[in-house]
Order: structure tokens, then sequence, then C-alpha cells
């Protein structure tokens, strides 16, 4: 589910698309020829599915200026999450178009030729596409750095407060 959570946002969408995934890999397993890896070649049907989701449903790219910027992501419980879970959560914020890109990029390795013609974009909207993920994601790290670092100093104040008045 961890694929399908990073390329669709909505976790129903992505849950549908895994199990529509799992269904074409029964069905096709007859045609699975042994070379490389049967993982593989079921994470790339996976892959496959989820962009086929995505273009179906025409929410691939949208501008810079339609994210908005001030989004903060996190709960005020967010220091118990591991970190995988905090990354997950980063990846599920981005607009769908960014998300794509990036995962395709940075998590399955394919050059930027490679996702423009998976995408049905240009080699350019790819390389901007991962940039301006990278930027948003890069921002949101920072803002969870920033607000535990304040908590960090609030707990101190509070320690210290207890320490002179024990």
């Amino acid at each position: 589910m961890a694929i399908s959570n990073r390329y669709i946002s909505n976790e129903k969408e992505a849950e549908d698309v895994m199990m529509e995934s799992f269904m074409i890999i029964f069905n096709k397993i007859k045609t699975f020829n042994n070379k490389g890896s049967l993982e593989g070649w079921m994470k790339k049907i996976l892959v496959n599915n989820c962009i086929g989701h995505l273009r179906k449903n025409k929410i691939m790219f949208v501008s810079l200026e339609k994210v908005n910027q001030n989004e903060n992501i996190y709960s005020t419980d967010e220091n118990s999450e591991n970190k995988a879970e905090v990354l997950m959560k980063i990846l599920k914020s981005l607009p769908e178009g960014y998300r794509s890109v990036f995962n395709l990029y940075v998590m399955e390795e394919y050059k930027h030729k490679e996702i423009a013609e998976i995408l049905n974009i240009s080699e350019n909207t790819s390389k901007s596409q991962l940039f301006k993920a990278k930027k948003m994601i890069k921002r949101q790290l920072k803002q969870l750095d920033e607000k535990n670092l304040q908590i960090d100093k609030e707990e101190e104040l509070i320690k210290s407060i207890n320490i002179s008045h024990g």
C-alpha cells in the first residue's frame, strides 16, 4: 500500500488502485517470464496502474500558485511519529503531478526522458515538477524543524520553571 499511497493522496483511492493492481497481477501471472524479479514486475504494474488512475482522473499537474504556500500538514502530536510516517505525510501533501514525478525520479529511478514518456509531458516539465516538489519538501521539512525547535524551547522553559519552583 505504501507505493500506491506515494502516488495517490486519497487513502480509499490508493487502496482501490492497489486492489485493481493485484487483480491484474493475478490475471497476468502466467505472462511473467522470469526476466528480472517477480517483485519488480509486480511493482511496475502497480506504479503503472497508479499513473493510469491519475491520468484517468485528470489530476496530474498544477502550478505552484495553486498550492497553498502556508499549509501546515503537521499535527501537535507529530513528535511521536517516526521519520517514515512524516515523510509519507509530506509526500501525500504534494500536488499529484509533483508527487508522481518525484516518485518516478527518486523512488523508481527513472530518467526525465522516461518520465516524460510515461506521463505524456515534456522533459522540461518533468524537471520543473521535480524541482518544485523538492522545494516544497524542503520547505515543509524546514517548517517541521522550526516547530520542533519551538517545542524543545517550550519544554526547556517548563523544566526550568519546575526546577526553580520545585
